[in-house]
């Protein structure tokens, strides 16, 4: 399993569109995630169309380290 997690303030920062590597590499069979950090939601639509598995948000970007932790063992239990 190829897993991306892609982690943001939903402010695309240039240069490029990140859809058009996102598609790339889900057509490489990638599985993309996206968190997301801010209490306006409406500017994670981008993130939206970014992934191919699950969005994620916290309204603080300080609470960030808490939820990638989650985020990763859920996508890679311990064993």
């Amino acid at each position: 399993m190829q897993v991306i997690l892609i982690v943001t303030d939903g402010v695309q920062t240039p240069p490029g569109n990140p859809l058009e590597p996102a598609d790339k590499l889900k057509a490489r069979e990638f599985e993309i995630y996206a968190v997301g950090a801010g209490r306006d939601r409406r500017q994670y639509g981008e993130l939206e169309r970014l992934k191919n598995k699950d969005v994620f948000f916290v309204p603080e970007a300080r609470e960030l380290p808490k939820l990638i932790n989650q985020v990763a063992q859920s996508i890679c239990p311990s064993e």
